[in-house]
């Protein structure tokens, strides 16, 4: 879900309450969890909202967020639903 909301160019406040548990059962994405954040983590509430305020006013992360969605959306020109459909005729085409 992070990185597709990532697509969207809004601001990301991470808050890993359940990091603990989420790792025992490896969900499969605990190898880059750490290096994609895109946002600042957070571990209490408190931190939660003084982050997600300090990002509306001043959103230091932009750069950050914007390298790390490049590196799991290759496009970000609205048309993905499009090359999907056309490769799914293809696909269909060639059988």
């Amino acid at each position: 879900v992070l990185t597709d909301f990532m697509c969207t160019g809004k601001p990301v406040v991470l808050f890993p309450y359940d990091i603990d548990d989420y790792t025992k059962g490896d969900a499969g994405l605990n190898d880059y969890f750490w290096e994609i954040p895109g946002g600042p983590l957070c571990y209490t509430w408190d931190e939660l909202l003084e982050k997600a305020s300090d990002l509306i006013e001043n959103d230091t992360w932009k750069e950050e967020r914007e390298r790390c969605r490049e590196k799991f959306h290759y496009y970000n020109d609205g048309k993905n639903c499009e090359r999907v459909y056309n490769m799914t005729l293809e696909v269909l085409k060639n059988q």
